[in-house]
């Protein structure tokens, strides 16, 4: 009974500290985030033609806590939507903030991505009671894209202050006369599109010649402003900052891109005929690791491979099955010494001067074999007489890429400097991403056509052409909105058309790869079309043509094929695998074999594979709304 007693004062203090804690939390928060209030905020703004505007603001607080000084801080993106003569649309544009000042008071100033802050005060003092500051800042902002008219949008009373404000005074004085009929005003939160009723009677304003008055009556909560626009004849400001200079600098250099890749490509990329020659066996000396290069250009795992197949047929291993997943090869003979480079590099690293080896226990280990094999097999064709591709092919290719990186990090950093957005940064970062992709596996799809199926190419396309048309499409439009220029947009699109169609076709041949690669063609079609009779024949005059065939095949992606069309054709297992209880296959059936073959390529396929650890936006909206003109920001104290 104590213990349950005892166990019940525990939960109640329980309750309790929940309850004190729940209650006293918004009290503390509230504390925290004031301090202070703001007994008299004078702003004047003096607007010059040129769309500049000059802001001096007095700040009268009182501190109720200790604290070093206030800070300030000025929103420099703005974006809105106004009609034009013709429809409704976006205006995106920026500010610079010059000519920062504070009179009496040291400060320090801050360049944030999307604001400037200026923090007032010092860190060694301390402050409590009334403190007046006085602050000048210069604004420029971009010439006005509006059709029909110009407009002063601007937030004249911060609406991200962390303390009331009792009362405001904002005197904006224009350099010529305006309508004072076209003046609208909003009073709320940032994002309101309309006056918050329980506010908009707080505020009131009158206009004296070229100077709109803006005063305050009655207290102002945080996160309260006040927004202005005024709308104005077109024409009336004048010589205002333009982004010209970052258009015509695009101009230039989407145009060079797009020159520059097409160059390249026609000097590298332009292919010979080739010409397909009827084949029965693959290229005389070239084995099948040496096709898969000669068909793409790269030295694939699938490659690799390939060489058990073919050594084990050439009699130089054997291959046991243990049980469905686990293979086990066995060297039978060394190596001769006229054997090639990378045949000795795949070998020696298979067995590591063992006799048999599992193919489990390659796991990881054999990576490295198999990029040395990879590298070796590449060097057999660099001599002259014998490169399958011409020297500038790897070498244009990389020059296309780097000229892409160039094109989209100059449109990036302009973007980013005109517009002085995060998201737009991280926007264009993400089209570039997907427009890489799209590269990547238009290139695969190219390369690789005559070693995917039929079915592989078509997704790779599919893959391709998918996002290479959302990457373009999202960078027209990302493009025509923000800039507002047609043709730039268009040029954007035509560098990164030309540099998909350079890089995808840049793989040209030298006439000795065209020749070898009409046989290779040739002989694929071959197993591709040939019919029962004539296979027949062929194992009839040599029985291990089926086998010898086989790796070629496999590098091929036709290895299934192949062994179909054997179905119904007498041919004698193997000499080179054992099976499960470690004979020689006496009965056969081909496409039980070719099961056998599949689950040991894949065993040894994935033995070439280091594991890889995983490594552990926002929107605004559009419309006339508070917080919507350039300026404002906000206030806080530290």
């Amino acid at each position: 009974m104590s213990r349950l007693n005892s166990n019940s004062r525990k939960l109640s203090l329980f309750f309790v500290i929940l309850f004190l804690g729940t209650f006293l939390m918004p009290l503390t928060r509230v504390n925290a985030q004031g301090g202070y209030e703001v007994k008299d905020y004078k702003i004047d703004i003096n607007v010059n033609e040129n769309a500049s505007a000059y802001f001096a603001e007095k700040i009268d607080v009182n501190f109720m806590e200790y604290r070093h000084g206030i800070y300030r801080w000025i929103t420099l993106p703005i974006k809105w939507k106004v009609k034009d003569a013709n429809n409704n649309k976006t205006i995106y544009s920026s500010i610079k903030v010059d000519n920062i000042a504070v009179v009496s008071d040291p400060y320090k100033i801050e360049n944030k991505i999307e604001h400037k802050i200026i923090k007032i005060g010092d860190k060694d003092k301390n402050i409590i009671g009334n403190k007046s500051y006085k602050l000048s800042y210069l604004t420029k902002l971009y010439e006005d894209k509006i059709d029909g008219y110009d407009q002063f949008y601007c937030n004249i009373l911060p609406f991200y202050n962390e303390a009331p404000v009792e009362n405001a005074e904002i005197n904006i004085v224009m350099p010529k006369k305006f309508d004072k009929d076209n003046i609208k005003l909003i009073v709320g939160s940032a994002g309101d599109t309309f006056s918050n009723p329980k506010y908009e009677k707080q505020v009131d304003y009158e206009v004296k010649g070229k100077t709109i008055i803006v005063k305050t009556h009655g207290k102002l909560p945080p996160k309260v402003g006040i927004t202005l626009a005024v709308k104005l004849p077109d024409g009336y400001f004048k010589d205002a900052m333009t982004n010209n200079l970052s258009v015509v600098l695009l101009y230039i250099i989407c145009g060079f891109i797009a020159l520059a890749v097409m160059a390249l490509w026609y000097k590298y990329g332009r292919d010979a005929k080739v010409v397909k020659t009827v084949e029965f066996e693959p290229p005389e000396d070239i084995t099948s690791a040496e096709l898969g290069y000669i068909i793409d250009g790269h030295v694939d795992q699938k490659d690799i491979v390939s060489l058990l197949f073919y050594f084990a047929q050439q009699g130089y291993l054997d291959i046991r099955q243990e049980d469905k997943q686990e293979f086990t090869v066995i060297k039978k003979k060394e190596l001769p010494p006229g054997s090639k480079r990378y045949e000795f590099a795949f070998f020696n690293g298979l067995f590591k001067g063992r006799n048999e080896v599992r193919l489990s226990e390659l796991s990881g280990s054999f990576y490295y074999t198999s990029q040395l094999t990879g590298e070796l097999i590449e060097s057999e064709f660099e001599s002259k007489g014998k490169r399958i591709f011409p020297s500038g092919v790897s070498f244009s290719r990389v020059a296309v890429s780097l000229l892409d990186i160039f094109g989209f990090g100059v449109i990036g950093l302009l973007s980013f400097f005109a517009f002085r957005r995060l998201w737009l940064l991280i926007g264009l970062g993400v089209i570039f991403t997907v427009f890489v992709l799209g590269m990547f596996f238009g290139i695969q799809a190219q390369d690789k056509y005559h070693s995917y199926t039929k079915k592989k190419t078509l997704l790779v396309n599919a893959i391709s052409l998918g996002t290479m048309a959302i990457s373009m499409i999202a960078m027209f439009f990302t493009v025509k909105i923000y800039f507002d220029n047609i043709i730039l947009a268009v040029l954007v699109l035509a560098m990164m058309g030309t540099s998909y169609f350079s890089l995808r076709f840049m793989q040209s041949r030298t006439r000795y790869g065209t020749e070898l690669f009409g046989k290779i063609l040739g002989f694929k079609e071959f197993i591709r079309i040939a019919e029962k009779d004539r296979l027949e024949k062929m194992v009839e005059s040599n029985p291990e043509y089926f086998y010898n065939v086989l790796p070629y095949a496999y590098v091929m992606g036709l290895s299934k094929k192949w062994c179909k069309k054997f179905e119904g054709i007498t041919m004698e297992p193997p000499t080179w695998w054992i099976g499960s209880y470690g004979t020689r296959l006496d009965m056969f059936d081909v496409m039980i074999f070719y099961s056998m073959f599949n689950s040991c390529s894949r065993n040894f396929d994935s033995a070439m594979n280091i594991p890889i650890s995983d490594g552990g936006f926002f929107s605004d909206g559009g419309g006339f709304s508070v917080g919507g003109g350039f300026g404002g920001g906000g206030m806080g104290s530290w």
